[in-house]
């Protein structure tokens, strides 16, 4: 049996469980005699118990988990300790101490739930083979075990002040050990089916069954995660077992994903690209580019997909047709032999071209249903679908995608080990290379050459963001925003407590106002998404609310009024069945285990909750693939998400009324009133699509033709406001223009949004139709390069009715790590990319010479250097005096200013920003007026200033001038009470834990100002 049916989970690596745990002193400490002697004496366990009968909970805790535990060294023990200070239980079935010392301090305590501060871990058990991830539809079952877990650990955590952060649940043939301290802690865990390796009766059979040597070695395991001395320190070294097997496990991760990412653009990326080249010399430069990436992320995908087993790669139906045996081993087979590949023959671009097909249509005849989503589908990269590849190309990426280098040989990469978060990774590493021609300097041919850029990002900070941070600004912005709607259902509680309403419609009321259902009406956005980094773990941070709404919800009902189910359990039976009738109908290869409550649960939560925006097409393209990955439900089409997953430019682009407002400046603007109240009546399909939940292929086309009439209803209002906001850069001054504006505008010279539109022409008969016509040229041509966003026409449904001052409304939250670079033109970063002799020259005065030099020579790269410096003129111009930036937009615009002051605009009046920005916006005196609005306003929540010098812990922006500082920046867009936490002058978010170093600030401690500067004294 391959080990990823032994194990689920992901908080250790597959690497750490298969090899390198045989390094940590831990497994060599433990002697293989004594691991035998243990699986006897719980092999006798076993065979005591009626494995083949179905006992009762309290039958499987007494008789099978306890007496393992105390095998595993855990003697002192407590059952049955509530975790509720006041009200209904709440009681895991236990609590795990150290010693005998521990739990006699323990038992001095008089309330049951401080005892939780002395212990070590809990334990929850289930009957015999219970579903750990669903509820199973018995009474007193309604909640999944998982789900409860959640529950307790996070209120475990709060007891014990986070000195308490671990939790066996179990159901006595699987075991799962849950952290706290997990980026999503319903995901991340570590399970083993110990049934299996003791090797049960009808439990480790079949083609994959352990031998003797593998059962072992997951035996082994099993005793280093599990038994009591695995959750202290050993020795000199304070770390526990746990926390050296995560740090290897990080450090693995990090490593493979960096040389991933190196060998991708230094060898895969170019060699694809050439390839492509050469098969399609006719096909224009960007169309080689998009179609190399769209190829690359088609096979990382797969990779990904088969190695964490969400492809059918345990069908033999399947297995000659996917990549791991049909391609990738094959491949290692062959270069491990010395074998030469051929140059013309395509067997490999045709294995992987024929499976992308069927990943996209779907093949029932090799187990796969279809998957759909825009990465596979030919007619998006047409260039893929006219050319191939030949076996000695293929065979080079497939290799270096597949293995490692080291000194035994080849080492197979497994993708499990790998977050989408590192996919993610790769395509910022596209802002360290740049793509060129041989022959536009550096080479005398036609090819493609890709080449590292030494001048890219010095000294911006738009970097991968590190995964604690992102779990920092989601903390801080979501988890408030998440806790409302409990706080709200326990006010209910309080209040029909006191009441004499019938216990059912107790019961019916409540449901109404479930906070797992509320949680997922909640819009969070990420302006400026990248490849989905803070997306990927907005799906993680709202998972984890939903499901331990689930389980709280259930436990604060009095237990007189009957049970209560929450209304998302239904929801997601539903989805579940859906999923297995299909699969049954159409002969897919669908594991039931892949449709727990969790997985479909990520999914609802993609579809409804998630907003990115990004001006890069291939950014909106590659968070999809993240979020796909990371979201992949077995048997359900890849969810729809180009209604809220958006390409346009978040900084610029009119709001309604704005627009509106400009328009009347130039005559009357009543033809508006169809195209905005149409617009408008766009909010009701797009609950359409959110209520969809795409688990079969009809429902993820309807959702698909849904959005299309989204965009028919508003792209009249879209083009309208483009093409007005267009004219603010443009800044037409000649009064013949300014004519010819009015005759538009008025009517003049057609239906004013239809021209715009480009459903009609304007009438260049007319007086000022053809200076017009030149006007609306130049508009369209910057329109399609700036990529202007309308927010409110982009996200019906965002932004509501109609009042005063123009539409109500807004996202929940704001995230994010924006780009923090100047808006004006940088010099040396704009030539390194296309004429490095002058990025190299390091004098200013001599640069400014080699411009002339290619002005006066009348070289086309001048030409194009004036119009990027004028562009990003203009875009300042407009940031300073078009009026949506009145308090950030001052001294040297920098791009993360504007977006700070966007992310107020996009939030709604009881929204949170959360961001992650230079520490200047608290300190410069350009942001003085706008940080002492925040800050005295009793508007700021957190701010948490970092340093980036080199300390013995990590560098979080090691690239990044050591003496640059940043925060995380998190505030409501209008008042509440309560001070703000800070923390300053700290190197990583652990400092975060000390109480000498986080403080609070009330909005009169902001007051102090710095009389050098201006600004608050708190620096």
């Amino acid at each position: 049996m391959p080990a990823d049916r032994i194990f689920q989970g992901s908080l250790f690596t597959h690497d750490l469980l298969q090899d390198s745990v045989a390094q940590l002193p831990d497994w060599q400490d433990l002697d293989d005699n004594a691991v035998d002697a243990l699986g006897a004496r719980l092999r006798a366990i076993f065979d005591r118990f009626p494995v083949d009968k179905t006992p009762n909970e309290s039958q499987t805790e007494d008789d099978l988990i306890w007496p393992v535990l105390a095998e595993l060294g855990w003697t002192a023990t407590l059952r049955q300790q509530n975790l509720a200070a006041r009200g209904r239980e709440d009681v895991p079935d236990g609590l795990l101490f150290a010693d005998d010392q521990a739990k006699a301090r323990a038992n001095r305590l008089a309330e049951e739930w401080r005892r939780y501060g002395l212990g070590l871990a809990i334990v929850e058990s289930k009957r015999w083979l219970r579903p750990l991830d669903r509820r199973s539809g018995r009474r007193g079952e309604e909640i999944a075990p998982s789900t409860q877990m959640l529950r307790y650990l996070r209120r475990a955590e709060d007891l014990a002040e986070g000195s308490l952060r671990w939790g066996i649940l179990t159901n006595g043939a699987r075991w799962r050990l849950y952290w706290q301290g997990a980026r999503s802690v319903s995901e991340q865990f570590f399970e083993v089916d110990l049934a299996t390796v003791l090797d049960l009766p009808d439990h480790n059979q079949g083609l994959f069954a352990l031998d003797a040597d593998e059962r072992r070695h997951w035996l082994k395991l099993f005793v280093l995660v599990f038994q009591r001395d695995a959750f202290l320190p050993a020795g000199p070294d304070p770390r526990t077992f746990h926390q050296r097997a995560l740090e290897e496990g990080r450090f693995y991760e990090q490593r493979v994903a960096g040389d991933l990412s190196e060998l991708v653009f230094v060898d895969v990326f170019p060699e694809l690209a050439r390839a492509i080249a050469a098969a399609a010399p006719d096909a224009p430069f960007e169309d080689v580019r998009e179609a190399a990436l769209v190829f690359l992320y088609r096979l990382l995908f797969i990779l990904y997909a088969e190695d964490r087993d969400l492809l059918p790669i345990r069908d033999p139906r399947y297995g000659g047709y996917g990549l791991r045996e049909n391609v990738r081993r094959d491949v290692g087979r062959r270069k491990d032999q010395g074998d030469v590949f051929s140059p013309t023959a395509a067997r490999y671009w045709g294995a992987v071209d024929d499976l992308c097909r069927a990943i996209s249509h779907g093949d029932p005849a090799i187990g796969l249903p279809p998957y759909n989503g825009g990465l596979f589908d030919p007619d998006r990269t047409p260039l893929l679908a006219r050319i191939r590849i030949g076996d000695a190309v293929m065979a080079h990426v497939v290799d270096r995608l597949s293995f490692e280098r080291t000194g035994d040989g080849r080492k197979y990469i497994n993708y499990r080990d790998l977050g989408v978060r590192q996919l993610g990774s790769i395509y910022e590493r596209l802002l360290e290379h740049e793509i060129a021609r041989d022959g536009d300097g550096d080479g005398d041919g036609d090819g493609i050459v890709i080449r590292p850029n030494i001048f890219a990002r010095k000294s911006s900070g738009s970097y991968y963001t590190p995964d604690d941070l992102v779990g920092l600004i989601l903390r801080e912005t979501v988890g408030p925003l998440a806790d409302r709607p409990m706080e709200s259902f326990m006010d209910k509680v309080d209040e029909l407590a006191a009441g004499d309403m019938p216990d059912h419609r107790r019961i019916a009321a409540l449901k109404g106002i479930d906070p797992a259902s509320r949680i997922l009406d909640l819009k969070v956005c990420d302006p400026a998404m990248g490849s989905g980094h803070f997306l990927v773990g907005l799906v993680d941070a709202l998972t984890d609310h939903v499901l331990a709404a689930m389980a709280d919800a259930e436990l604060l009902i009095p237990a007189e009024w009957g049970d209560y189910v929450s209304p998302l359990s239904e929801r997601i039976d539903h989805i579940r069945v859906t999923i297995q009738q299909n699969a049954e109908r159409r002969g897919w290869t669908v594991d039931d285990e892949q449709l727990d409550d969790r997985h479909i649960v990520r999914r609802m939560v993609l579809k409804r909750c998630v907003y990115g925006v990004d001006k890069n097409p291939m950014a909106v393209e590659l968070a999809k693939v993240s979020l796909w990955l990371h979201t992949f439900t077995v048997g359900a089409p890849l969810s729809f998400l180009d209604h809220h997953l958006r390409c346009g430019d978040s900084l610029f682009g009119a709001w309604v009324k704005a627009g509106l407002d400009r328009a009347k400046a130039h005559g009357g603007p009543l033809f508006l009133a169809g195209p905005v109240e149409r617009a408008l009546r766009a909010a009701s399909p797009m609950q359409i699509i959110e209520g969809l939940t795409d688990a079969e292929i009809a429902e993820a086309h309807r959702s698909a033709d849904v959005f299309a009439e989204v965009e028919e209803m508003t792209a009249p209002l879209a083009a309208f406001l483009s093409f007005v906001h267009a004219l603010e850069w443009l800044d037409i001054r000649d009064a013949e223009d300014r004519k010819a504006l009015d005759s538009f505008f008025n009517g003049a010279l057609g239906d004013p949004v239809a021209i715009t539109h480009g459903t009609a022409e304007p009438n260049a008969s007319k007086a000022n139709g053809r200076r017009f016509t030149a006007i609306l040229d130049r508009a369209r041509t910057l329109i399609a390069e700036e990529r202007f966003l309308a927010w409110q026409v982009a996200f019906p449904g965002i932004w509501q009715d109609w009042e005063g001052e123009g539409l109500t409304g807004g996202f929940d939250a704001v995230i994010g790590n924006p780009p923090w670079d100047r808006v004006k033109l940088q010099q040396v970063e704009w030539f390194a990319a296309r004429r490095r002799e002058i990025a190299m020259q390091q004098r200013a005065a001599d640069r400014k010479r080699m411009i002339a030099g290619l002005q006066a020579a009348g070289d086309p790269l001048a030409a194009d250097y004036d119009r990027a410096a004028n562009r990003a003129e203009t875009a300042a111009r407009v940031a300073r005096k078009a009026g949506d930036y009145p308090l950030l937009s001052g001294g040297d615009v920098n791009l993360y200013s504007l977006f700070v002051e966007r992310a107020f605009q996009l939030v709604n009046s009881d929204g949170y920003v959360g961001i992650l920005v230079p520490s200047g916006i608290a300190s410069d005196q350009t942001s003085s007026k706008f940080f002492k609005q925040i800050s005295t306003g009793g508007m700021l929540r957190a701010l948490y200033d970092f340093e980036n010098k080199g300390t013995k812990r990590s560098l979080y922006f090691p690239d990044v001038h050591a003496q640059f500082k940043f925060c995380t920046f998190i505030s409501t867009k209008t008042y509440r009470n309560g001070n703000a936490k800070c923390a300053f002058f700290i190197n990583n978010t652990s400092d975060l834990n000390s109480t000498e170093k986080v403080f609070e600030m009330s909005p009169d401690d902001f007051n102090r100002v710095n009389p050098n500067t201006g600004t608050a004294a708190i620096f």
